[in-house]
């Protein structure tokens, strides 16, 4: 409806302009002033017509010309204007929306174009990108017009494409802490790293001991106490806890991931944690290899932000006896 109201100018314009020749033509009576009137008379319905016609084979399509950026970046959007036909649409109009998930902006944004006949083109729209995350591309609508502006034909698409961007990398400096334990529910814990399953000997109760190290089986037949001791595990790793904080956001990102591909680049195999900030939980993802990095990254973006010490508080809450853990706050890496 908003965009038939602006057809009415041109309208009232032509009809106007048909009067003013319907007028000569009676006054005057010339031949010529008759033909006029005639082509004035049947050009409205044949541009709309045209441009029906023409518009149901036309193929518009807009996206991002690559899957994933890394900042500093500009997010190049290709628009591609595909008019298999003989009769050109020189007022199309493309309405899209491009936000931050992080930082939501609803603004609409508008692309004019033409459709030029026979033609297969694409056309590069540079947007400016100022901060990681994910980016979303929404594609709303499409508007073309005949060329009198007679009337406007309104496409709608509701295509959406997530564009991720990577935050720079910077140096950090390499862990010097001790690795973390295993959170599995059926690994032994201790507060100096892993320990397995496997039972490396019997000794006696001493103060300080867990009681779940307690062999029972043996205490009740007997007037001891004795506790199993563990081997220890061959394998320990790393748990990166990004806090994602609202004032922080982009450093922790950032050093989140400069210090998660320090890592891989080593050969180390680790663990994040993941705070979902609106069920309250912590969800823990083994990183790998890059392609599981990406993934956690992804995840990342996708999440909110929650006020400080929460996500650390939560992840205590959830895996009682934690130590070793590596939070990233900000520019601040700290092993607690």
């Amino acid at each position: 409806m908003k965009e038939s109201i602006k057809n009415i100018p041109y309208i009232v314009v032509y009809i106007l302009g048909f009067l003013l020749l319907l007028f000569a033509a009676v006054f005057y009576r010339q031949p010529l002033l008759s033909v006029l009137l005639i082509l004035l008379f049947i050009m409205p319905p044949l541009s709309v017509a045209a441009m029906i016609y023409t518009a149901s084979s036309l193929n518009i399509s807009i996206a991002p010309d690559m899957s994933e950026y890394e900042l500093p970046c500009e997010v190049n959007l290709i628009l591609t204007v595909d008019n298999p036909g003989f009769i050109p649409l020189l007022n199309c109009r493309l309405f899209f929306g491009i936000e931050n998930l992080y930082y939501p902006d609803r603004t609409d944004r508008e692309i004019l174009f033409p459709a030029e006949a026979r033609t297969d083109k694409k056309i590069n729209i540079p947007v400016k990108v100022r901060y990681s995350g994910m980016i979303r591309l929404n594609v709303i609508r499409l508007l073309i017009s005949d060329p009198l502006h007679m009337y406007t034909k309104d496409i709608l698409i509701g295509e959406i494409y997530d564009i991720p961007v990577m935050p720079e990398r910077v140096q950090v400096n390499e862990l010097s802490g001790a690795k973390t334990q295993s959170i599995d529910e059926d690994v032994i814990w201790a507060s100096d790293g892993e320990l397995t399953m496997d039972i490396k000997q019997l000794r006696e109760y001493r103060p300080g001991d867990k009681l779940r190290d307690v062999h029972w089986l043996l205490a009740a037949k007997g007037d001891d106490l004795p506790v199993k001791e563990y081997e220890r595990g061959k394998e320990l790793y790393y748990l990166l806890l990004p806090e994602m904080t609202e004032d922080s956001l982009q450093d922790t990102l950032t050093y989140f991931r400069s210090l998660a591909l320090l890592l891989l680049q080593k050969g180390e195999i680790y663990r994040v944690a993941i705070y979902h900030a609106f069920e309250d939980v912590i969800d823990i993802q083994t990183v790998d290899s890059y392609e599981a990095l990406r993934t956690v990254m992804y995840e990342l973006f996708k999440e909110s932000t929650a006020p400080a010490d929460s996500a650390y508080v939560r992840l205590n809450d959830m895996y009682h006896e934690l130590s070793g853990v590596i939070r990233i706050q900000g520019r601040k890496i700290i092993t607690v």
